[in-house]
């Protein structure tokens, strides 16, 4: 039987050519011959973690402090102790909305306290280093009552309009059409605040302000009814029933008592006195149909 030779295959170019490794096992190679890199890196990481974990408990820290002095000053009840716990909070550095809070709710008790420069001041903080906290429409509205209460009737209307067209969404803009009608009146323009206190009970319905433009509506009506129609003024007109109450409703009628009827007379036709004499001197009369018989003689 002859022999089958084979022919040797010559050496291929990809012989020489790593083999294909996964994602392990390449980190595993190149941890193999870079171990000082890899350890390092790995106590980078674990120190960033730990100087992650330090700063969030500090901060955690800071705010729980924050928050715990923050109660303390809200439970003064001078407001002007409270302005100055309030003011000595104001140099922390705390998260930025419980700073802007911080700011307002500052501004407010200067407000109340009547520190008009101050309130003025801290309002106007709100607005230019926290534009985008919800507080910044509160505080406009505050610039415009400090500009009212200082008769700048112009400034106070241009606050409060300000609101309804920059935040027409916030809560604060569903109130403001009751300041700008009561600035109105106060600028002798009588028509504009009648519209506006009409939009005030639209806009806002059921609501504190809402009655409180009605009522001013009413009282604008008494007195300009020229400008409202005779509906507005004058009240209609309801048929009114006074219905008493039950224990006050008349007792019905019933019949007298017994006692206060007249009594029965019950006469009888008895003999005087005269006749009944008369009567005993005459003697009665037997009939005289029935007579008894002779009894019949004895014998001897």
């Amino acid at each position: 039987m002859a022999a089958v030779k084979t022919q040797k295959k010559g050496k291929s170019l990809f012989d020489d050519q790593p083999k294909p490794q996964g994602d392990l096992s390449a980190l595993v190679e190149q941890f193999k011959e870079n171990p000082a890199l890899y350890v390092g890196a790995v106590a980078f990481i674990a120190l960033c973690l730990v100087a992650g974990l330090l700063y969030r408990a500090h901060r955690n820290s800071v705010e729980r402090d924050l928050y715990t002095s923050y109660a303390q000053a809200l439970q003064e009840q001078d407001p002007a102790e409270r302005l100055a716990a309030l003011e000595r909070l104001l140099e922390s550095n705390g998260p930025e909305d419980v700073m802007a809070e911080l700011a307002y709710v500052t501004a407010e008790t200067a407000y109340w306290a009547q520190d008009s420069e101050k309130a003025k001041a801290l309002f106007e903080r709100v607005k230019t280093e926290y534009p985008e906290s919800p507080y910044v429409p509160d505080a406009a509205e505050g610039l415009g009552y400090i500009a009212e209460d200082a008769s700048d009737f112009d400034a106070a209307l241009n606050a409060y309009k300000e609101i309804e067209q920059l935040w027409p969404t916030s809560f604060t803009a569903r109130r403001q059409p009751l300041n700008v009608a009561r600035v109105q009146e106060k600028l002798g323009n009588i028509e504009a605040a009648i519209q506006s206190y009409r939009e005030q009970t639209t806009v806002f319905p059921e609501s504190n302000v809402a009655r409180e433009a009605q009522a001013a509506l009413d009282r604008l009506g008494k007195s300009n009814p020229e400008l409202f129609t005779p509906a507005e003024v004058e009240p209609s007109e309801m048929v009114e029933v006074d219905i008493p109450a039950l224990d006050s409703q008349p007792a019905l009628e019933t019949a007298p008592p017994a006692e206060d009827a007249p009594a029965l007379e019950l006469k009888l036709d008895a003999p005087s006195s005269d006749s009944t004499e008369e009567a005993l001197e005459q003697p009665s009369e037997a009939p005289a149909s029935e007579t008894l018989p002779e009894a019949p003689a004895e014998t001897p």
